[in-house]
């Protein structure tokens, strides 16, 4: 049923909104809250690959669901729903990247043919050339949200990441970089600080032209981390000192009396 659901004939965009296909979208995810496969969202993926490519590689609609997302619309998104959506885009944008099956299905791993290669680095443009722009907002949007951020976070590893250096992409870098600054701030998650870290590393490979803002950015960061943290204990020590005088002043005042 899920399968025939979404291999529906896909419907023209209209004023900007895909309803058809969100109501796919909204169809898959709910199969996959109901069956309990919020553990295997890779593999539920890889079984509806060659069924319904272009649903789960529509990260167009995926992302205007999330972003037009309001608790005040007729059938807006839970907060569960949203999460699951977003496991499945990075699950999508996973398959579509490496151009094979996750570990455990498939045997040993595919050998693509030349057309699969054209297909995987169109996929590859494509999925860069998407979220590079609408990363940062996803990430503002669910900036408090840990889990969320920390799959989110998780996809421009599978960006073609030299395009962030032509054109009018690189604002967006700027974008993308003061949005996890404020989440490293803000959180004290080990995951989402984790995918941080991660993020970085990917950003700041010496090979590419972004290299040095990155790296700046990053810099930048760790000071002002560090000036938090010796404000913290100064302000500490501060304290210490001005509890100890008050001891002392105290056990001077009993023992004179």
């Amino acid at each position: 049923l899920i399968v025939q659901g979404i291999e529906m004939e896909e419907f023209s965009k209209r004023n900007g909104k895909l309803e058809p296909i969100a109501s796919q979208l909204k169809t898959l995810i709910i199969f996959f809250l109901e069956s309990e496969l919020h553990n295997h969202v890779t593999y539920l993926v890889d079984s509806l690959w060659d069924w319904s490519m272009s649903l789960l590689k529509d990260w167009e609609c995926m992302t205007a669901l999330l972003l037009e997302n309001d608790d005040n619309q007729k059938e807006a998104l839970s907060d569960t729903q949203e999460s699951a959506l977003i496991e499945i885009i990075l699950a999508t944008v996973r398959e579509a990247a490496e151009g094979h099956p996750p570990v455990g299905r498939g045997g040993t791993k595919k050998i693509l043919s030349t057309k699969e290669k054209k297909i995987q680095v169109e996929d590859s443009v494509k999925i860069t050339e998407h979220f590079i722009v609408v990363l940062p907002q996803l990430l503002a949007k669910y900036s408090k949200d840990a889990e969320k951020v920390t799959n989110l976070l998780q996809i421009p590893q599978y960006f073609d990441l030299e395009l962030y250096g032509t054109g009018s992409l690189e604002k967006h870098l700027d974008a993308l970089l003061r949005e996890v600054k404020a989440i490293v701030l803000d959180h004290s998650d080990m995951d989402v600080l984790e995918a941080c870290s991660r993020l970085y590393c990917t950003l700041c490979n010496e090979e590419l032209l972004i290299h040095n803002k990155v790296a700046l950015a990053r810099t930048e960061l760790v000071d002002e981390l560090v000036d938090q943290l010796n404000q913290l204990l100064g302000s500490f020590l501060n304290e210490v000192c001005m509890r100890s005088a008050g001891m002392r002043n105290n056990f001077s005042f009993l023992k004179q009396n």
